[in-house]
C-alpha cells in the first residue's frame, strides 16, 4: 500500500460547510486537488493522478455522490475495500465536517500504513485488517448492532460482491456499491441490479458520469457509485433528500 499525503485532508478541514455542500465547488475544486490513484491509468484523466490522497473516485462522481451524503444524517461509517485508503480519510473527514461522525472503520484484508497512522490520531476511526470474504468477519460484524453507511468496494467478483453485501444488507442503512458503471466489472453491476429491483426498500442514487476524454479513448465506462437508503432510516431520521 502506498503512503498517501494525509496533510491535504486540511482542505476539507478548512473549507467551509457551504462550499463542501456545493458538488460543482468539490468536483471542480477540492477533490482533484487531493490526487488520484495512478495505479490503472487508462482510467483515470492523467492530471489528476498520481500525487496526495490516491483515493480511486472520479470527482464528477464522487462530488454528487458527497453531498448527498451531507442530507442522509451519518454518524457511523464502514468501508470494505480501502486500498491505500484515500476514499476512507476524505469520506470520514467530509462527514465529521458537515456532520459528526461517533465511529468509523476501515476493512480490507491488506495491511495499510496510511490508515494506521491516520487511525492514531482519529479516536474515533479504526483499522482493521481482515478478509471480508470469511466467517471471521461476519462474526465481527456482530460487534455492531447498525451502521449508518457502508460502503462495499472490495472483492469485484459478483459472489464476492454479493457475500459483502448480505453481510451487511441487515446492519446498514445506507449500502453503497462502487463500481456500479464500470464495463470491467459485471459482477459488481449485477449485484446492483438485484438491490435496484428492491424499491420498496430502498430508495437508490447513482453517479455515473464519465470524462468525455476517457470514454473516447476507451470506449469503456469507468467507476459509478450507486447509494441504496433504507426507506425506513429515511422516516426514522425524517430526512429529506
Amino acid at each position: 500500500m502506498k503512503e498517501i499525503d494525509l496533510s491535504l485532508l486540511d482542505l476539507i478541514k478548512n473549507a467551509q460547510i457551504s462550499d463542501l455542500k456545493d458538488e460543482k465547488y468539490l468536483e471542480e475544486n477540492l477533490l482533484p486537488k487531493l490526487g488520484l490513484n495512478n495505479e490503472r491509468p487508462k482510467m483515470f484523466p492523467a492530471e489528476l493522478t498520481g500525487f496526495g490522497l490516491f483515493f480511486c473516485q472520479y470527482p464528477i462522481q464522487f462530488g454528487k455522490y458527497l453531498t448527498l451524503l451531507s442530507k442522509l444524517k451519518i454518524n457511523s461509517y464502514m468501508e470494505i475495500g480501502v486500498r491505500h485508503g484515500g476514499t476512507f480519510v476524505i469520506t470520514n473527514e467530509y462527514l465529521n465536517k458537515v456532520g459528526k461522525l461517533k465511529f468509523s472503520v476501515a476493512v480490507d484484508i491488506g495491511y495499510s500504513p496510511s490508515l494506521v497512522k491516520y487511525c492514531s490520531y482519529n479516536p474515533n476511526a479504526k483499522f482493521v485488517q481482515i478478509n471480508s470474504q470469511s466467517k471471521k468477519f461476519r462474526n465481527y460484524l456482530k460487534n455492531f448492532e447498525s451502521i449508518d453507511l457502508v460502503l462495499v468496494d472490495a472483492d469485484h467478483t459478483e459472489a464476492g460482491c454479493l457475500y459483502d453485501y448480505d453481510s451487511i444488507k441487515d446492519i446498514a442503512n445506507v449500502i453503497v456499491l462502487h463500481d456500479i458503471s464500470n464495463d470491467n466489472c459485471l459482477g459488481v453491476k449485477n449485484v446492483w441490479e438485484s438491490i435496484k429491483k428492491e424499491s420498496n426498500k430502498f430508495v437508490c442514487f447513482e453517479f455515473v458520469n464519465q470524462y468525455e476524454q476517457i470514454l473516447k479513448k476507451e470506449n469503456k465506462q469507468y467507476l459509478g457509485i450507486g447509494v441504496a437508503v433504507k426507506r425506513e432510516y429515511i422516516k426514522s431520521k425524517n430526512i429529506i433528500i
